[in-house]
């Protein structure tokens, strides 16, 4: 992220903010995840596609974009810190992350 913080959104619309601190661990949180779990799952077949990562159950979705992602896995998970990238080799490497999260997340963001 190249802001000092990042906006992150709830079902009900309010809006908070994350610090680059918090923000830069969801993102580690994210990439282990990632890496460990759901990557021998996805990749290669479904290099290329958008996908969504809920950081505190580890369920994700995949779609042709992020928003598509994002809302399909909230239509099974309203609450909590997710984080979407793009399936394939040195996505989870960008510095830029795109964290989504909810006012009620388990790391006890508001």
């Amino acid at each position: 992220m190249t802001a000092s913080a990042s906006e992150t959104s709830s079902a009900s619309g309010s809006v908070d903010l994350l610090d680059e601190e918090v923000l830069a661990a969801f993102g580690e949180r994210g990439r282990v995840l990632y890496d460990e779990k759901i990557k021998p799952l996805v990749e290669p077949e479904q290099n290329g596609k958008h996908i969504a990562v809920h950081l505190d159950t580890g369920d994700y979705a995949l779609a042709a974009n992020s928003p598509d992602a994002l809302r399909v896995l909230r239509q099974r998970r309203p609450d909590g810190i997710v984080m979407t990238t793009i399936v394939g080799p040195d996505q989870m490497d960008q510095l830029a992350y795109r964290m989504m999260g909810m006012a009620r997340s388990s790391a006890g963001q508001k």
